[in-house]
């Protein structure tokens, strides 16, 4: 064996040598986000005079420029005032309010409303003076306030003709639900009819029931 074969062999061998210590493995990763347990349904109420945008609800930090109004129990709008101009009668303020998983995740989201008391002589009570508008809003960061859209399939409407209301949470995923409740200002296309003199005097009273299962 001459010394150019001898080196050839000996570089042979140190290659198996070095390639048969090669080794290669794969590691599964995995991360799990738990469900949310609990779900917030938070009403506040807002002046219609307002021009500030609604703060982001607890769960969510807060965004500015907005205004965090008072959260209530009850969606009172009070005594209404006579609007002279056009000849219905209105309240102070509106609702909103705002649904969403306390933590990952969206729920699904069912609403239903019902009348209670109408006075005497009264055709309609007023699940036909209160409107719903149903949007989704999406965060976006501490310093603008959060983006609302349309939900597909669910617009504006009268309560009277809202029948059972379901939003599922694959409508609100990345985001959460926020429900406008007002009495009607009569304007055109709004889906409510307003308070006038034609309206009997009195308390009219009805109950609007959300219920959410976080998903």
């Amino acid at each position: 064996m001459n010394r150019k074969t001898a080196f050839v062999l000996a570089l042979l061998m140190i290659f198996i040598q070095v390639a048969s210590t090669f080794a290669a493995t794969s590691f599964m990763m995995t991360a799990s986000v738990p469900l949310a347990t609990t779900v917030d349904i938070v009403a506040s109420k807002i002046p219609l005079s307002s021009t500030v945008a609604i703060a982001a609800p607890t769960f969510m930090a807060a965004a500015a420029p907005t205004a965090i109004y008072p959260t209530t129990a009850n969606l009172d709008f009070g005594t209404l005032a006579f609007d002279s101009p056009n000849g219905i009668w209105l309240p102070a303020s509106y609702f909103a309010i705002d649904v969403s998983n306390n933590g990952p995740g969206a729920p699904t989201v069912t609403i239903t409303y019902a009348d209670d008391l109408t006075p005497a002589y009264q055709a309609h009570g007023l699940g036909h003076k209160v409107t719903a508008d149903f949007m989704k809003l999406v965060w976006t960061s501490a310093s603008t306030p959060a983006n609302e859209f349309p939900i597909p399939g669910h617009p504006k409407t009268a309560l009277y003709n809202m029948g059972t209301k379901v939003i599922d949470k694959t409508l609100l995923a990345g985001g959460w639900l926020r429900v406008y409740v007002g009495i009607s200002d009569g304007k055109s296309g709004n889906p409510a009819e307003p308070f006038t003199n034609a309206d009997q005097p009195g308390d009219y009273t009805g109950k609007l029931t959300i219920t959410a299962v976080a998903g």
